[in-house]
């Protein structure tokens, strides 16, 4: 089946070759319209959201001058706010979809809201290790391994020498992402528009799945309980979803050697002087990520704790069939026994990271389960496209995710703990000190953990078709000739890292394989 034709609605935004006015934050060849109305009727490539990856493939496809793309995206263009501009400030509410996930088991039947819409989070841009993606080959796709994804990664960066004062720093700034922010456009009338080569889907890992279930490609039972014609029945559509469980430690500090971050919202005075040092020289404070800091450490498990090999072994034994829901696809069973069998042999090494804790100076020290067991799922329940899917973390449905917080917490204690922290006077104030046993942390991580670091993946992952992958190593859907996607939902493991890199990294490579089909 060939997908020609795609319903647009609020903002649009093209980059093609033709005639126009374009804006100056574009692209030379760039044009942004408004109004479907402005449209043709026909472009080369229909791109489904203008985000990280989706901008990225319409930017290397319009290389060539002979290629028009359009580009659909939901959210809003930015003005150019600084909340939008500097580092140093959180991103205005506007553009930024808060969403909220059902109750999860695994948090005492709490729900997590999740945010799209500020380029996965945004803050820092790093690499997962070279085992996490030779993770991803090892899955049955040739050409995705580490070796293969490094020029990718090369490519979509622009690196910036240090000064002499930092030589031992390094600096990797990111070409600037042109993504409109936000998610909440005004609703126009629907309109059709004929994609010639491809319609390529980047519309992240919450909402890629959605569109394809709405559009007929997706878990059979579930398509026929709502009445939509199943065009292709694919039971991974919506599976294998997967974020990183997060826990924030709070802490007071008695002795605090410099100005807190806080007082970048509290003390309007200091913030305004360092808007001003930031924008006289690009220094200071708001050079750096809001609330994040630059202090992060990534540790394998054997660095974590000395439990790994009890952990691994229990692990080991734990009866994954069980972990799914009861009505799971045995295609979406055989590709989650494959990914744990991977997992729990990459959890022995020192090179693959299991914990991440982010220490910026303020009272909040987030520790991040970087590479969890548990897996989650996205469904719609109504036929309505402009209504939230349903979306499951699964938080802490593999035991072994709750073992391995509790030691994320321990070795946070340590650290805090440590004689350089305690020259400040930090004191944990949330949960307390007085939660010591393993049980008693348990209990109070499932009262206090967030189900997402906001790096939703895996949703329509690149995996064999018999282990419930959606697509294939080329990234086109099983079943359907002419459809690509492109975005955070492809990555059948998520890396110990932040995410944002590897979007980028994907969509480089993504477009290569495109233009390479279009010269056979």
């Amino acid at each position: 089946m060939l997908i020609q034709f795609v319903q647009i609605a609020a903002l649009l935004a093209v980059l093609k070759t033709a005639h126009g006015s374009p804006t100056t934050r574009f692209a030379p060849h760039a044009i942004v319209h408004h109004h479907p109305s402005h449209l043709h009727p026909e472009y080369d490539y229909v791109n489904i959201g203008g985000g990280t990856s989706g901008l990225t493939v319409a930017n290397r496809l319009t290389e060539d001058p002979r290629v028009s793309v359009l580009v659909i995206e939901y959210g809003y263009l930015d003005n150019e706010e600084a909340g939008t501009t500097l580092p140093g400030l959180p991103v205005p509410d506007k553009y930024v979809r808060t969403e909220e996930s059902v109750p999860q088991i695994g948090l005492n039947g709490r729900t997590s809201q999740f945010k799209t819409g500020a380029v996965v989070g945004g803050m820092f841009f790093n690499r997962g290790s070279a085992e996490d993606y030779d993770s991803w080959e090892e899955l049955g796709n040739p050409g995705w391994g580490w070796k293969d994804l490094l020029p990718y990664f090369k490519k979509s960066e622009t690196f910036t020498p240090p000064s002499l004062q930092i030589a031992n720093e390094y600096a990797d700034i990111i070409s600037p992402d042109l993504a409109p922010h936000g998610t909440n456009g005004p609703q126009e009338p629907k309109s059709n528009v004929k994609a010639s080569r491809e319609i390529i889907l980047a519309a992240g890992a919450p909402y890629s799945p959605q569109i394809l279930q709405l559009s007929g490609i997706g878990p059979g039972n579930l398509l026929e309980e709502l009445g939509i014609e199943t065009i292709v029945d694919l039971p991974g559509v919506g599976s294998n979803f997967q974020d990183q469980p997060t826990m924030f430690m709070q802490y007071t500090y008695s002795n605090y050697p410099y100005p807190s971050p806080e007082w970048l919202t509290t003390n309007e005075t200091w913030t305004n002087e360092q808007l001003s040092l930031y924008y006289h020289n690009r220094t200071g404070p708001m050079t750096v990520p809001f609330f994040s800091g630059t202090l992060v450490a990534y540790l394998p498990l054997q660095n974590m704790t000395d439990e790994s090999d009890r952990i691994l072994h229990t692990a080991s034994r734990v009866n994954t069939s069980s972990l799914l829901p009861i009505n799971s696809d045995s295609t979406v069973l055989a590709g989650y026994h494959a990914q744990t069998q991977i997992l729990l042999d990459r959890y022995r090494s020192a090179h693959t990271t299991v914990q991440e804790v982010a220490f910026g100076g303020s009272g909040s020290v987030p520790v991040a389960l970087l590479k969890p067991l548990s897996r989650g799922s996205i469904q719609i329940n109504t036929t309505d496209p402009s209504k939230t899917p349903l979306v499951d973390f699964g938080t802490f449905s593999h035991p072994t995710d709750l073992e391995i917080a509790v030691e994320a917490i321990k070795k946070t204690r340590e650290f805090m703990s440590s004689v350089p922290m305690q020259e400040t006077g930090a004191t944990e104030i949330i949960r307390g000190a007085n939660v010591t046993s393993d049980d008693e942390i348990a209990a109070a991580i499932r009262n206090f953990a967030r189900s997402t670091w906001q790096h939703p993946t895996s949703s329509c992952s690149m995996m064999r078709r018999e282990l419930g992958g959606v697509v294939d190593p080329s990234l086109k859907v099983y079943g359907v000739q002419g459809l690509r996607v492109v975005d955070a939902s492809i990555m059948p493991l998520i890396i110990g890292s932040h995410t944002s890199s590897t979007v980028y990294a994907v969509a480089e490579k993504a477009a290569d394989i495109i233009k390479a089909a279009q010269k056979h």
